[in-house]
């Protein structure tokens, strides 16, 4: 694998609002949260922060509205070294926001407003990718025009770099993007989406993932919850069982796990320890509430190893 350590984040900027209740709220009802807190977040700020607490020189591309919470979702991401250099800026949406449900055990229910990031401009980020050099890997959600993610994968493509795809939010996903993804990483609602099938056991697991290569991507790696990954590449596969633990809060655990990927990756990691790292960091994540503050840095998980 490539050793650059060098990172590139397509994705969203997204202001979260997270409540925690004993409950999801029902239709018509109003319903009375034990507490809320207002978190930056977004799959691909998330995903950035956790490849940069992780060591990877990461550079974030992104639009964000000019208004005050900008500057909410964008600044920690500063505060990591993160390269902000090229966000873009429009004024025809706001920032991305997003209300989170959180209950007891964790689970959380999402709805996301996605705002500026769906006016990223390919050919403005593709001329940017095209100035600097050449990253180890490209990784990108669903939460930005799917445009610029295939300008950015075919680029990819050209240029032998890793791409990696978490198709979240789940979605319909084009045949020509697919086609360019090295790895993709849906959750089990993505996967089912996707594929057609659920992936709960080791043989539909399997079966799920063929679905995928057989439509031209070549590694997937399921991300299966509680119960950790199952990859599949071209020749081999294999499980990945997660650490049990308590969870507060689950809500930026598969973007921990896609950072993580990217950033092992990065750093020259074969396959099977990149994924076995990325499963016990998105363990790690779950462990913390918010979804940028959750991301572990490197040496909290050398302490757990």
């Amino acid at each position: 694998m490539a050793s650059s350590s060098r990172v590139y984040v397509i994705g969203s900027s997204i202001v979260d609002t997270v409540y925690a209740v004993q409950r999801f709220v029902q239709p018509g009802e109003s319903l009375i949260a034990v507490h809320s807190q207002v978190h930056p977040g977004g799959k691909g700020a998330n995903q950035a922060m956790a490849a940069a607490r992780l060591g990877c020189d990461v550079t974030f591309f992104t639009c964000v509205g000019q208004d005050p919470f900008a500057e909410t979702v964008l600044a920690p991401l500063a505060e990591e070294g993160v390269n902000l250099k090229y966000i873009q800026k429009t004024n025809r949406a706001g920032t991305g926001r997003a209300s989170i449900s959180v209950l007891p055990d964790g689970t959380n229910a999402i709805i996301v407003d996605p705002g500026a990031n769906m006016q990223l401009q390919p050919r403005t980020l593709l001329g940017d990718i095209m100035a600097l050099a050449d990253p180890a890997v490209i990784v990108a959600q669903l939460e930005s025009p799917l445009e610029c993610t295939e300008a950015a994968f075919l680029y990819a493509q050209r240029k032998k770099i890793v791409t990696i795809l978490n198709p979240a939010p789940a979605r319909k996903i084009p045949e020509s993007l697919l086609a360019l993804c090295e790895f993709i990483t849906p959750n089990e609602t993505e996967c089912r989406i996707l594929t057609g099938v659920d992936p709960h056991d080791l043989a539909s697991c399997r079966r799920a993932c063929e679905v995928l290569q057989g439509r031209g991507v070549g590694n997937v790696v399921l991300t299966l919850g509680d119960r950790g990954a199952f990859w599949k590449g071209p020749d081999a596969e294999a499980m990945f069982p997660a650490r049990k633990v308590e969870a507060k809060d689950t809500t930026a655990a598969g973007d921990a796990f896609n950072g993580a990927l990217a950033a092992g990756l990065a750093q020259g990691m074969d396959v099977y320890p990149a994924i076995q790292r990325a499963v016990e960091v998105a363990t790690l994540c779950v462990l913390k509430a918010g979804a940028q503050e959750s991301m572990p840095r490197l040496d909290e998980f050398e302490v757990v190893r």
